[in-house]
Formats: C-alpha cells, structure tokens, sequence
C-alpha cells in the first residue's frame, strides 16, 4: 500500500512538473511573439519572416515622403528609413503583439526600436495610441534632430 502511494505521488510529481515547463513554455511564446531578423519596410514598419509588424506607439514618414527643411524639399522619409535600418543592422529583434498588426519591439533585449526613432527624431509619438513616446519626441523637437533639422515645421 505505501509503495503503491509513493509511486502515485511519484507519477503526480512528475505530471506538475511537465504541466510546469508547458506554462513556461506557453508564457515565453506568449511574451515575445515574434522574434527574428527584421527587415525594413519604412520608418515605421518590419517585417519578421512573413510577419509585417508596425511599431507600435509612433507615426513615421512613408520610405517615399518628402519633407521640407530651411524651405527646401528633402527626402525625410528615405532618411528615416535608413536610419531605422541602420539600428536594425545585425540584431536580433524581438517583438510583443501590442494589436493586430503592431507590437512593441525590442533589440538587445530591452531597447524599445520605436524609443530609439523618437528619440533620434525619426519619429513622432502617436498620442491617439500612448503617451509613451511624447517627452522624447518634445525633446528631438527641441533639439532639431532628424525629422525637425528644419525646425518644427519640417516635420510631416
């Protein structure tokens, strides 16, 4: 009898143990979605494998947009995309589905890819959908950085 409760107690052990690793498994899928090398698409926009992904939390220029900087045209969108292409360049990218269609991604681990555009003024805060990026982008405003060499005005 205390043989046959031991291997129960075994065999239950040995079931939460399994059932364990399939919810860690479960929450490390559910928690970076879609991972992989990105390829740009715009300013604004990756593709993983066959997953285009926007970056959630920010408006960018289309890779086609022109802006105007000092009164003259200048090719911000073209810019803009090369340089989120150049942040991009060798990493790996991690991405969590923030909707359909968007996610928040992460390079290095924890470097929020839609931060780094704001910041280095490629993009501007999309405040219909988060407040997150708002300091930054006033801050790349006052510092006439990418999109706002031109002033505030050049932006598109």
């Amino acid at each position: 009898m205390v043989a046959a409760i031991a291997r129960g107690t075994t065999i239950f052990r040995s079931v939460l143990g399994t059932l364990f690793l399939i919810g860690l498994a479960t929450a490390h899928a559910s928690a970076a979605d879609i991972e992989g090398k990105a390829t740009v698409i715009d300013a604004g926009t990756i593709e993983i494998g066959s997953q285009r992904i926007r970056l959630y939390g920010i408006d960018a220029p289309a890779a086609d947009q022109i802006c105007a900087a000092d009164s003259k045209p200048w090719n911000c969108g073209q810019q803009a995309t090369w340089a989120l292409a150049f942040e991009l360049a060798e990493h790996w990218v991690i991405c969590r589905n923030k909707g359909p269609g968007s996610a928040t991604c992460f390079i290095g681990g924890s470097h929020d890819i839609a931060e780094i555009m704001v910041r280095k003024g490629w993009a501007r805060a999309n405040r219909q959908i988060s407040q997150d990026y708002v300091a930054m982008e006033i801050e790349a405003r006052g510092n006439r950085a990418g999109l706002w060499r031109g002033g505030p005005s050049s932006a598109p």
